[in-house]
């Protein structure tokens, strides 16, 4: 018998409403999904805006559905997440307001959880001297690297301006080039799937899994797609490499 795959599952910007119940169907239906895979996750990375309002019932609500798959958990903050009330509900160490950051290792892949929060802002912002630390720490182990913001520009103007700050980037592209067992950057945010670079390192977006935004080229305001499905990643270790599926939660019109 083989043995099972090691894959990551990545839900991210859930935006979970108390007066919205459609995003919670929205999860529900991304989960419904990755059980429908008939193989459990190495583990679950939730990369942000779990919650829209920070609310302790949100939270609840996203918990219930991560337990639904029954595998570890690894969450991080958005923007829009209330840190204190994501340690309550998923019992995380730490003082209420210090960043949520991890490092755990699944299936032979050493996961590092980022936070780059901005408390009450939309762009974002990482400890490098944390991350460096944890890289410096183990340069064997193959590695992801999980956070909400982007590490790279997408080139929708508006989503870029609530990314890094180019000299955080430059000193995240530093660091990487100095980590050769670093397979994957992961990361949220932008509400919808593009893959990069960053120190040599490949780098993903994820979808939402509620509502998408629009590739804009023409430098105009934000644009919400409610047309286009939600999707989360799966993202697999085959031969070395970590290969990434965007998999849809609701099948496109047409």
């Amino acid at each position: 018998m083989a043995d099972a795959p090691v894959f990551l599952v990545q839900l991210t910007d859930s935006h979970l409403r108390d007066d919205d119940p459609s995003r919670l169907a929205s999860l529900t239906a991304a989960v419904d999904r990755v059980l429908a895979l008939g193989v459990a996750p190495s583990a679950v990375i939730a990369t942000g805006d779990i919650a829209d309002q920070g609310r302790a019932s949100e939270y609840a609500d996203a918990a219930a559905q991560f337990a639904r798959l029954d595998a570890p958990l690894v969450v991080l903050p958005g923007n829009k997440d209330d840190r204190a009330a994501m340690r309550e509900a998923f019992g995380l160490p730490g003082a209420p307001e210090d960043r949520v950051q991890s490092v755990s290792t699944h299936g032979g892949l050493r996961i590092i959880a980022c936070d780059s929060q901005i408390p009450g802002d939309f762009p974002g912002d990482l400890d490098l001297a944390w991350l460096e630390e944890q890289l410096a720490a183990d340069r064997l182990t193959p590695t992801v690297i999980a956070m909400h913001h982007p590490p790279y520009r997408i080139g929708v103007t508006a989503l870029d301006a609530m990314g890094f700050q180019p000299a955080q980037r430059a000193a995240l592209d530093a660091l990487l080039t100095e980590s050769p067992n670093v397979l994957r950057v992961i990361a949220g945010h932008v509400h919808r799937a593009s893959f990069g670079t960053i120190g040599g390192v490949p780098a993903t977006t994820a979808s939402s899994v509620s509502f998408q935004i629009g590739l804009d080229l023409n430098d105009g305001p934000v644009d919400l797609r409610p047309d286009e499905p939600a999707a989360f990643s799966a993202h697999v270790l085959v031969d070395g490499d970590l290969v990434t599926h965007v998999h849809p939660v609701v099948p496109a019109a047409g």
